[in-house]
């Protein structure tokens, strides 16, 4: 039943009549427990859910879902066959509606699976699957969104690159990772990406860098290793997993790792829906367990710069106080280190010697202090 794409470019032409600078574009990081579920709405009201959470949180996801958008999803999109990240899609269709849906095509024998296969065809939705046109391989999958806003799709691509086999999770490995681009910010959606994956499409030369990024595997320790943090150099991370889930998500070196970057950590089982707006202004986030927006991400200035970002470096007198930490990760670093440029400086402790230092961090690997 899979339908390749008759083109490359995945053009969904949806345009727009007001300038993009002068837009909003919205990301709901939906609470739906132990799984993923993230929507994206433009200003012009076009939509896309990537993932669709476990099927306990059906119900309620759905229910959300109609608040923020008054028809049918433009594109689902499934990452990869798993229940937690496809098990409310199907309550999803029958109270919203769809018109479009994208997978990397990755066959799966359960009954979830089928059942979604089943609505898809019996409520009539396209469905495509990200494999490339071999006349046109050398050219990226882009869905344009409109409004100048644009997903990637960087990973998989066949026949190009074929699926990942053999590996701790084939269908976790080969998950859809899409890169939306609205302006001059970033955000990145990995699924559930294993190393191999994160290994597998560094080598593609696609630009990657992020100002968010949807930690892969609901923060586990077999994602985001630390040379592809360096590649992405996240602002914002945004885990989603379940309140005391059985898996111990978000894994504690996950987390020293992203703190090792100068990410800031969002997570649903602590925070509740993360909601993030995009526009001119920057990135602004609100959570359902926050009482304001506060601006995450800086609009660019000249130079390429973001405004209002003090190095780490700057607060500190440098012939007393030579190594830097982050009151919240289990790492220092020496003060010039490029991860302690990113901490916030209500973080930020000093130590005078290695010392002192030692005794209570332990000493962070990309910098060695």
């Amino acid at each position: 039943m899979w339908t390749h794409l008759g083109r490359l470019s995945l053009l969904l032409a949806w345009l727009c009549a007001l300038p993009a600078a002068a837009q909003t574009l919205t990301i709901h990081f939906l609470d739906v427990g132990q799984g993923d579920a993230a929507l994206i709405k433009t200003a012009e009201g076009r939509t896309v859910l990537i993932d669709a959470g476990p099927p306990e949180a059906g119900d309620a996801l759905a229910r959300r879902v109609s608040t923020l958008t008054s028809g049918p999803i433009d594109l689902l999109i499934l990452s990869h066959p798993h229940l937690d990240h496809l098990g409310g899609f199907v309550k999803v269709i029958e109270k919203v509606g769809a018109k479009r849906y994208l997978e990397p095509g990755f066959e799966h024998a359960t009954g979830a699976y089928t059942a979604l296969l089943e609505t898809l065809a019996r409520h009539k939705i396209e469905v495509r699957t990200t494999d490339r046109n071999p006349e046109q391989r050398d050219e990226p999958l882009e869905i344009n969104l409109g409004g100048g806003a644009k997903l990637t799709v960087v990973w998989p691509q066949r026949p190009l690159h074929p699926f990942l086999l053999d590996t701790r999770s084939d269908p976790n490995a080969n998950s859809i990772v899409a890169r939306l681009s609205y302006g001059d910010h970033t955000v990145l959606f990995t699924g559930d990406a294993e190393p191999e994956t994160e290994a597998q499409f560094m080598k593609l030369g696609t630009d990657l860098r992020a100002d968010v990024l949807k930690v892969g595997h609901h923060g586990s320790r077999y994602s985001s290793t630390t040379p592809f943090l360096r590649r992405i150099q996240p602002k914002l991370a945004v885990i989603s997993c379940g309140a005391d889930n059985t898996y111990g998500h978000p894994a504690e070196e996950t987390l020293d790792r992203l703190e090792g970057v100068g990410a800031r950590v969002v997570r649903t089982d602590v925070d509740g829906e993360i909601t993030l707006r995009i526009n001119a202004s920057g990135i602004s986030m609100r959570t359902t367990k926050s009482r304001s927006e506060t601006l995450v991400v800086h609009p660019l200035v000249s130079g390429g710069a973001r405004a209002g970002a003090v190095p780490a470096s700057a607060l500190i007198d440098e012939s007393r106080e030579v190594y830097v930490a982050s009151k919240r990760s289990k790492v220092f670093h020496k003060a010039d280190c490029a991860a302690a440029q990113h901490i916030k400086k209500d973080n930020l402790v000093h130590f005078t010697t290695r010392e002192a230092a030692a005794k209570a961090k332990t000493p962070a690997k990309d910098c060695r202090p």
